[in-house]
């Protein structure tokens, strides 16, 4: 999640969904995984949150949370950590059952491009683990 360092929150290394729940929400668009996940776990709180903004740019995203505007969700740590910003904390939600699995599925010996091999290996060195081809 992230924050603006103006909130109090922000200086947090962790917070669960309750510590949140006054603040109002910026998701990706209503067709992304993760919103879904978010949702759930505010629901399984007993609170539907104030959602000011959505998009699918991340940058206008991270954006919106720097300018004070909601904290972030739905950013998976990945990405968070490649956009970093000085006004904008990076603080773990610690919340049951919010985990998101990626999987990256090919056939076996089927042709891979240039470009996929590269984003491959792009996604093997930032996860720390080595893909099987």
């Amino acid at each position: 999640m992230l924050l603006s360092t103006n909130d109090d929150l922000s200086r947090r290394r962790s917070v669960g969904l309750p510590a949140v729940k006054h603040l109002p929400f910026i998701l990706f668009e209503t067709g992304f995984a993760l919103n879904r996940i978010i949702l759930d776990a505010c629901h399984r709180h007993g609170f539907e949150p104030n959602i000011v903004a959505r998009s699918n740019q991340i940058d206008f995203i991270v954006e919106l949370a720097a300018a004070g505007l909601g904290a972030a969700f739905s950013l998976p740590g990945m990405i968070a950590e490649q956009r970093k910003l000085p006004s904008v904390s990076r603080v773990l939600l610690v919340e049951p059952d919010t985990d998101w699995h990626i999987a990256m599925v090919w056939r076996r010996g089927a042709y891979l491009s240039q470009a996929a091999r590269a984003w491959l290996d792009l996604v093997s060195k930032t996860c720390g683990k080595p893909m099987k081809r």
